[in-house]
C-alpha cells in the first residue's frame, strides 16, 4: 500500500512538472508572439503617420522637400521619406517605417488633373443665371458666386467659390453634388501648350493661320505668306510630331471634320475664330464604334464663333466637338446682339474660361432675338483623358495607396 501510494506521487509530481513545463514554454511563446505583434504594430503606425505627413505637407506645398534625414517616432521607431516625380503632372511619395528588425512600407501616387476635367468652369458669371431647362451634364466650377433662377439641373458635381444665388428665392436648382468655398484658380500662362508647340511642335509665329480639317485625316494649313495656297497634310503627325500647333501673335481660324488628335493652341494678342462647325469623324457619345478622335482649343484671349454664312443658318446651328480653354477671355458669338438667329450652339467637349460671355439674346419668353440658343454636352472621355498639352490643375488627386510588409515569412512562427 505504501509503495503504491509514494508511486502515484512520483507520478503525479512528473505530471505536474510536465505540465508546468508546457505552460512555462506557452507562456514564453505567447509573450513572445505579443511582443513580436507590438513590433509590428509599432512599423506600421509609424509608416502611417510617415506616409500622413507626407501627404498633408505636399498638399500645403506641392514644393516640399522631404527630410533626407530619419524622422523618429515613439521612440524607438523610424521613418523615412521619398519624393519623386514620375511626370510632369504625377507624384510619388513613399514611407519606409522601422522598429527593431522589423520595416513596412507605404507608397502614394498623386496625380495633377486637367481643366478639361470640367464640363464647365468659369472665374467671373458675369451675371449670367443658370434657369429652369438649362442642364448641365458635367462637373461644374466657378470662382464666383453661381446665379440660379427656376429649376436648372446639375448633372455632375457643382464646386463654387463664393457660394450659390438664387433668385427667386423659392428657386430649386437639382444637384448631384454641390460644395462652396472651393477654390480653383487658373494658370498664370498656357505654359504646357506653349512648351510643346515650340519644342516638338509646329508652331507659327505673327500671323493668322487658318486650319481645316477633313475626315479622311488631312489637315489643310494657310497663312497669309501663301496666299489662296494651302499646304495638306496627310494626317495629324505629318503636321506635328507631338501633336500640337501653335500661333502666337496672330488669329487662329479652325473648321472642319478632325480625324485623329490634337491640340491647337493660340497665345498672345492673337484670337480663335470657329469659322463652321467642328467635328470628329466619330460620334464623340458613340459606344461602338469607339471615337478616338479629339480636339483641345487653347487660348489665352477669347474664342469666337464667327460671324459668317457658314455659322447662320437656325435648321443647322453650329456644333462644336472639343474641349476649349480660355485663360483671360472666353467662348463669345461674334456680334452676338446683331448677328442673325443662328440656331443651336451644340457643344459637345468642355469650356473652362475666365468670363461666362454671351452667344446671343432673347425676348421675353425665352424665343431667340439674335445669335444661338446654349445646348452643351460634356465628353466624358474628358474625366481621365486630356489633350495633349491642356492645362494643369493646381491640385493633386491622390490615385493609389499601396503598403507593403517586409516581415520575413519565418518572423511569426
Amino acid at each position: 500500500m505504501g509503495r503504491t501510494s509514494l508511486m502515484m506521487v512520483m507520478g503525479f509530481n512528473v505530471i505536474f512538472m510536465v505540465m508546468g513545463f508546457n505552460l512555462s514554454t506557452i507562456t514564453t511563446m505567447a509573450y513572445d508572439k505579443y511582443t513580436k505583434y507590438y513590433e509590428m504594430e509599432q512599423a506600421v503606425y509609424c509608416v502611417g503617420s510617415g506616409i500622413n505627413i507626407a501627404v498633408g505637407a505636399f498638399y500645403k506645398d506641392t514644393g516640399w522637400i522631404p527630410s533626407t534625414s530619419d524622422y523618429t517616432f515613439m521612440g524607438g521607431s523610424t521613418f523615412h521619406i521619398d519624393k519623386t516625380w514620375p511626370g510632369p503632372d504625377s507624384i510619388t511619395l513613399m514611407a519606409r517605417g522601422y522598429y527593431a528588425t522589423l520595416a513596412e512600407t507605404s507608397i502614394v501616387g498623386l496625380k495633377r488633373g486637367k481643366f478639361s476635367e470640367y464640363a464647365i468652369y468659369s472665374v467671373n458669371e458675369n451675371g449670367i443665371y443658370w434657369i429652369t431647362g438649362d442642364t448641365c451634364r458635367g462637373p461644374l466650377h466657378t470662382e464666383d458666386q453661381l446665379n440660379v433662377s427656376g429649376n436648372p439641373v446639375f448633372l455632375g458635381k457643382v464646386t463654387t467659390k463664393l457660394g450659390l444665388y438664387k433668385n427667386p428665392s423659392s428657386s430649386k436648382p437639382q444637384f448631384a453634388g454641390y460644395k462652396s468655398g472651393i477654390s480653383q484658380a487658373l494658370p498664370s500662362s498656357c505654359a504646357e501648350v506653349i512648351s510643346l508647340g515650340s519644342s516638338g511642335g509646329q508652331s507659327y509665329s505673327n500671323k493668322n493661320v487658318w486650319i481645316d480639317f477633313y475626315p479622311d485625316g488631312k489637315i489643310a494649313v494657310r497663312t497669309p505668306t501663301s496666299g489662296s495656297t494651302r499646304t495638306i497634310y496627310d494626317n495629324v503627325s505629318s503636321l506635328t510630331s507631338n501633336g500640337v500647333v501653335l500661333v502666337k501673335n496672330g488669329d487662329l481660324h479652325i473648321k472642319g471634320t478632325l480625324n485623329g488628335r490634337i491640340t491647337l493652341g493660340c497665345t498672345g494678342t492673337g484670337k480663335v475664330y470657329l469659322d463652321s462647325s467642328i467635328v470628329y469623324a466619330t460620334d464623340p457619345k458613340s459606344i461602338s464604334p469607339r471615337c478616338d478622335d479629339m480636339l483641345g482649343i487653347v487660348a489665352d484671349k477669347d474664342i469666337l464663333i464667327t460671324d459668317n454664312s457658314n455659322n447662320t443658318n437656325p435648321a443647322v446651328g453650329v456644333t462644336i466637338n472639343a474641349s476649349l480653354f480660355s485663360r483671360t477671355g472666353g467662348l463669345q458669338a461674334e456680334n452676338y446682339a446683331s448677328r442673325d438667329v443662328s440656331g443651336k450652339l451644340k457643344v459637345v467637349g468642355g469650356i473652362q474660361q475666365k468670363n461666362r460671355n454671351p452667344v446671343g439674346t432673347f425676348y421675353i419668353g425665352g424665343a431667340i432675338a439674335s445669335g444661338f440658343q446654349k445646348d452643351y454636352d460634356f465628353d466624358k472621355r474628358l474625366q481621365t483623358d486630356a489633350p495633349v498639352g491642356y492645362p494643369a490643375l493646381q491640385k493633386f488627386t491622390v490615385m493609389s495607396w499601396y503598403e507593403r510588409t517586409n516581415f520575413p515569412d519565418s518572423y511569426f512562427e
